[in-house]
C-alpha cells in the first residue's frame, strides 16, 4: 500500500482490505465510512488507529459512537526509537564519534530491540551483562531506556487477556478493546527461569520508588537460635469492527 493512502481493513482478520483511499487527510478518512449506510457505521464499534491526529479528529466525526484503540505497533516503534536515540546520544560524547564495529554497545543494537519475552532467559541475563560491562556513562542509560521499552510491552501484553462471555453468574465482559493477537507469546518473564536478574531490578526500583514516597521500611527480624546470621535463604472484548 502507497504511504499516502488510506486503508480501511477488519483486524479480526474476517473480512480483510474493505477500502483503499489516496491522502492522508480528515476529509479523504470521513469520505469513506460516510459512504456506508447508517447501519454499518452504527455497528462499528472500535476503530485502531495510529497516533495520527487527523484519524482521530475524523473519525469522532464520521463514527461518534466508537471507542479509539491505539494500534500497538505505533507505541511500540517509537519505544524503540527511544531507546536507539538514546544508545546514540550517550556514545558520541564518551567516545567521540557515532557507534560502530568493535562498540559493544552498537554490536547489540539489535538484540536491545526484541522483545524480552521472545528471548530465553539466559539470552536475556548476557544482555544485562553486556551493558553492566559497558562504562557507566553508557551502559546504564541504554538499561534505563530498555527497562522502560519492557515495561511497555509487559502493559500492552495485557491488552491480549480476554475475558470469556458473560453468563449466569458471571461478571460482565472486560471493557478493554483488545486486538486478536497475530503472533503467540512467550510466557511472562516473572515465570520464565533466568529472568530473576531483571525482575530483581525492577523489585529493587519498585522497593527504592516506595521508600522515596515515604513508605515505612519493615524492621529486621531478630536472629533466634544462634547469635551468627543465618544465610540469606532465596525466595522462589469486543472485536474492533474496522481500522483507519
Amino acid at each position: 500500500m502507497d504511504r499516502w493512502h488510506v486503508g480501511f481493513v477488519d483486524p479480526s482478520g474476517k473480512q480483510g482490505l474493505l477500502g483503499q483511499v489516496e491522502g492522508r487527510t480528515a476529509r479523504a478518512v470521513i469520505d469513506w465510512p460516510a459512504d456506508r449506510d447508517q447501519a454499518w457505521r452504527d455497528a462499528v464499534q472500535y476503530v485502531a488507529i495510529d497516533m495520527c491526529t487527523i484519524f482521530k479528529s475524523a473519525i469522532r466525526r464520521v463514527l461518534p459512537q466508537a471507542t479509539l484503540v491505539v494500534d500497538h505497533f505505533h507505541l511500540v516503534q517509537p519505544a524503540n526509537q527511544t531507546l536507539t536515540d538514546v544508545r546514540r546520544r550517550v556514545t558520541v560524547p564518551h567516545r567521540g564519534r557515532r557507534g560502530r564495529k568493535g562498540n559493544r554497545e552498537w554490536e547489540l543494537r539489535n538484540r536491545l530491540t526484541c522483545s524480552a519475552a521472545r528471548m530465553r532467559g539466559e539470552h536475556v541475563d548476557a544482555l544485562l551483562d553486556e551493558l553492566s560491562n559497558l562504562p557507566r556513562a553508557i551502559g546504564a542509560p541504554i538499561t534505563v531506556a530498555w527497562n522502560a521499552k519492557e515495561d511497555l510491552l509487559d502493559l500492552l501484553a495485557t491488552a491480549w487477556t480476554r475475558l470469556d462471555p458473560p453468563g449466569p453468574g458471571t461478571g460482565p465482559r472486560s471493557a478493554v478493546p483488545v486486538l486478536p493477537p497475530t503472533r503467540r507469546r512467550r510466557p511472562s518473564r516473572t515465570a520464565t527461569p533466568g529472568h530473576n536478574r531483571r525482575d530483581m531490578v525492577a523489585g529493587g526500583q519498585r522497593t527504592l520508588r516506595s521508600r522515596t514516597l515515604g513508605s515505612p521500611t519493615p524492621a529486621p527480624k531478630a536472629p533466634t537460635g544462634s547469635s551468627r546470621p543465618s544465610p540469606a535463604t532465596p525466595t522462589a472484548s469486543a472485536t474492533p469492527a474496522t481500522s483507519a
